[in-house]
């Protein structure tokens, strides 16, 4: 993992975190150089929130990602809310989709310019919180421009830990064949009461998570091809 292809495009990013190609064993097919990244914070959800009109247009050839949150009920980002999980949600995402698809997206652009995509980072807390959410959008929505991004701690919940090898193998395994970016980050002991246990956010490698198990899945299901941002000084977006 010590091949720095280039860093982040982003004028919003972390500039600790860097966006590498691929593991060092997987460099022999590297990915064409171009397009970027463009973080969207807050919550998606809030009657405030709104798709940035600077997306740019990346060259011909190249593809761009804007990627936000798909956002909560709740008051407070990281904050569960149970409608997140419930028909409301499913309906209040699918609605949003509908219409933030399109004013961010271009799959067919004019000639000269490149594609643009909207991705959603999935969060345990969120409107999009599992395997099988990420899967249904992939399935129904990936000709329309939203792009599957691959965050295996943002889908681990406090009461995930006790199975977590299974919950790995399931997540990057469907995902990380058809995710546009993966994104590393880590995660560090719970905290809070027994009712309210939740975590922190770490740099990629110093935390909990079992490193070599996702290294290794990720050598083999996520093509060579795939760029991954590796976190080294969360939070790396809000």
């Amino acid at each position: 993992m010590n091949d720095l292809r280039r860093e982040l495009s982003s004028a919003s990013a972390n500039p600790h975190a860097v966006l590498r190609t691929s593991f060092s064993q997987q460099l022999q097919d590297p990915p064409p150089s171009g397009g970027s990244f463009l973080w969207l914070g807050g919550n998606s959800q809030d009657d405030q929130w709104s798709a940035s009109a600077n997306f740019p247009t990346p060259n011909d050839g190249e593809e761009s990602i804007a990627l936000c949150w798909s956002g909560t009920f709740a008051s407070t980002l990281f904050d569960g809310d149970i409608r997140n999980w419930t028909k409301s949600g499913h309906t209040a995402l699918e609605r949003w989709l509908d219409e933030t698809l399109p004013k961010l997206c271009d799959v067919q652009p004019k000639p000269g310019n490149g594609i643009r995509r909207l991705g959603l980072v999935p969060h345990h807390t969120h409107l999009l919180s599992d395997v099988a959410g990420q899967m249904r959008l992939w399935h129904n929505r990936k000709d329309q421009g939203l792009a599957t991004i691959l965050y295996p701690s943002g889908l681990i919940a406090p009461s995930m830990m006790k199975d977590i090898d299974d919950h790995l193998i399931r997540s990057i395994s469907n995902l990380g064949p058809r995710c546009s970016l993966c994104i590393l980050e880590d995660l560090a002991a719970p905290v809070g009461s027994q009712d309210e246990i939740h975590f922190q956010r770490a740099p990629w490698g110093t935390g909990i998570l079992p490193h070599a198990l996702i290294e290794r899945l990720l050598g083999e299901h996520l093509p060579a091809s795939t760029p991954v941002i590796i976190s080294t000084d969360p939070p790396f977006f809000c």
